[in-house]
């Protein structure tokens, strides 16, 4: 009898065992499905896009800006830094090619990206990442060129600037709470050259694609050279409570955070990169029999530990338009689904083409070839030559 009992405690002690070893591989496996799935319709989304994006991460904050300032240290509002770690006050090309370190997830992108540094509330940001999406938005893809060697642009403010918790709704100001904890800023640099690598303000070398009576976008006359679309996503994680943003560009009376903006200065190996807009960008369309190269998808991030895949599932290998770049860092499909934006409104952004952030636009635009004026205020009509903003911020 005493036999008899124990076999039995031991049968449902070892089925007891069993179911929960069960629901533990279920649980991973749900948890490994959610974990990929938008990797999945990421890449499957992806797929046919004129795009190729790469993963920098945050490399380091100096009061230097090389191109409104240069050879001026600490003449500048603070910035966040990514990509080539080698970046301060006294950058040129030649010095940015010769570093040998950038946060990038493709190696051969030795190209400074920044920003004025960002605050919620009193505490201020460090960023986590910046997704860099390079595309032909709606532009003839055969037609896009690379970028030159040695360009320099810095946006213009608050214009083509989006914002969002991660997964979220894009809208033309930025959330006061982000229950996700993300906060997620796009910046979005002119897409078309006049041939110059620079301009007394930094920004009339440069214009957006306008759309034509056809529906197409094309290049103005006055920057005839067809560029990539070059969208600068950056990811913030931030408190859970409310804030606001303020950034370190904004003066005395600037609305908060109305005077975002970005700078790139191109640094790639200008072969790599004539390789990527050849086999993601003018390569289109793809299919089946001619798929996209998976060197068109981020891969991970470099940052200090020499490369490998991410873990960060809304920002691994991402493709970076229409629904995907990075498994749901930009789209509306990945990650978590409890945005939080209460900043109003979706954005019609009219210089994203459809993205890894959303689809968006339609609306004529190009010509924001001047520099900022004051007056401040949202631009979202990419005809606007104004663009919001202050003087006071550039940079």
């Amino acid at each position: 009898m005493q036999a008899s009992s124990q076999r039995a405690w031991w049968q449902v002690h070892v089925a007891f065992m069993l179911v929960l070893g069960v629901a533990t591989a279920a649980a991973c496996v749900a948890a490994l499905m959610w974990w990929k799935s938008p990797v999945a319709s990421a890449q499957q989304s992806t797929a046919s896009e004129a795009s190729f994006v790469v993963r920098c991460d945050f490399s380091h904050r100096k009061h230097d800006d090389p191109i409104v300032f240069p050879e001026e240290r600490g003449a500048a509002h603070s910035h966040d830094f990514f990509g080539n770690r080698s970046t301060n006050y006294a950058s040129t090309y030649k010095s940015l090619r010769a570093a040998t370190a950038t946060t990038c997830s493709n190696p051969a992108d030795k190209a400074a990206y920044w920003m004025p540094t960002m605050k919620w509330g009193p505490r201020t940001l460090q960023p986590s990442y910046a997704l860099l999406y390079y595309r032909a938005a709606r532009k003839a893809p055969k037609e896009v060129q690379p970028h030159p060697p040695g360009l320099k642009v810095v946006s213009n403010q608050n214009s083509h600037v989006t914002w969002r918790c991660l997964a979220g709704k894009w809208a033309t100001s930025p959330p006061r709470r982000c229950s996700n904890g993300t906060l997620v800023v796009r910046v979005r640099f002119p897409d078309c050259s006049n041939g110059k690598l620079d301009s007394a303000d930094h920004r009339s070398h440069m214009a957006y694609a306008v759309r034509r009576s056809d529906g197409t976008w094309q290049c103005p006359t006055t920057h005839k050279k067809p560029v990539p679309a070059l969208s600068m996503n950056v990811h913030f994680p931030i408190p859970s409570a409310s804030g606001k943003v303020r950034l370190s560009s904004d003066m005395t009376g600037d609305p908060p955070g109305s005077t975002i903006h970005a700078d790139f200065f191109n640094a790639w190996d200008q072969q790599k990169l004539a390789t990527l807009v050849r086999s993601c960008i003018n390569a289109y369309p793809f299919s089946t029999k001619s798929p996209k190269p998976a060197r068109c998808k981020a891969t991970g991030s470099r940052g200090t530990t020499g490369g490998g895949t991410t873990t960060d599932p809304g920002s691994s290998t991402g493709g970076g338009t229409t629904g995907g770049g990075t498994t749901g860092a930009d789209t509306t499909g990945g990650g978590t689904t409890s945005g939080g934006n209460t900043g109003g409104g979706t954005t019609t952004d009219p210089g994203s083409t459809t993205s890894g952030d959303t689809t968006s636009g339609g609306t004529t635009g190009g010509g924001t070839t001047g520099a900022d004026t004051t007056g401040g205020g949202n631009t979202t009509d990419p005809g606007s030559t104004t663009s919001g903003g202050t003087t006071g911020g550039v940079g």
